[in-house]
C-alpha cells in the first residue's frame, strides 16, 4: 500500500520513548510510530479488539482475553457453520465477544484470511513432515 509524508511534534519526553523503544526492538521510529497509529485507529474503531505484540507488528486478540486471537475465533466460527452461539460456548465467550472479533474480521478480511491462510499452511508442513518421520520408523 503506498504510503504518504506526514510529519509531526512530539514532546522531547514522547520522542525520547519513541527512540528508547525503537532501539530495543530494532524497528525504525518511523515504522513504529506508523504502526502506533495504525494500531490505535484500529483501537478506536473496535475498543473491544486489543494488539497482542509480536515481531512485525500486533496481532488482534480479544481485549477481555488478550491470548486469544481474533483469527483463531473467526476460524472456529467458519468451522462451526457461522454459528456465533456454537463459537461463544467453544471458546467460553459472550456473544458480544464473538461479534467484536467478527466486526473487526468485517473491516479487516483480507488481513485475518491471510493470518488464517498461514497458519493452515504451517500445519500441513508440519503433518507432512511428521507422516514422514513416521514412515521412516
Amino acid at each position: 500500500m503506498p504510503r504518504e509524508h506526514f510529519s509531526m511534534r512530539l514532546s522531547e519526553d514522547e520522542r525520547g520513548r519513541l527512540a528508547e523503544r525503537s532501539r530495543e526492538t530494532n524497528i525504525s521510529e518511523s515504522e513504529l510510530a506508523r504502526r502506533y497509529v495504525s494500531e490505535g485507529l484500529r483501537r478506536d474503531l473496535h475498543p473491544a479488539i486489543t494488539m497482542r505484540p509480536g515481531r512485525v507488528g500486533g496481532r488482534p486478540a480479544l481485549a477481555s482475553r488478550p491470548r486469544l486471537e481474533v483469527a483463531v475465533i473467526v476460524e472456529t466460527w467458519q468451522q462451526n457453520g457461522r454459528n456465533v452461539k456454537a463459537v461463544a460456548k467453544y471458546h467460553e465467550l459472550t456473544e458480544a465477544d464473538i461479534r467484536s472479533a467478527l466486526a473487526y474480521y468485517a473491516d479487516f478480511s483480507e488481513e485475518i484470511d491471510e493470518v488464517i491462510a498461514r497458519k493452515r499452511r504451517i500445519a500441513e508442513r508440519y503433518e507432512r513432515v511428521f507422516r514422514q518421520a513416521s514412515a521412516g520408523r
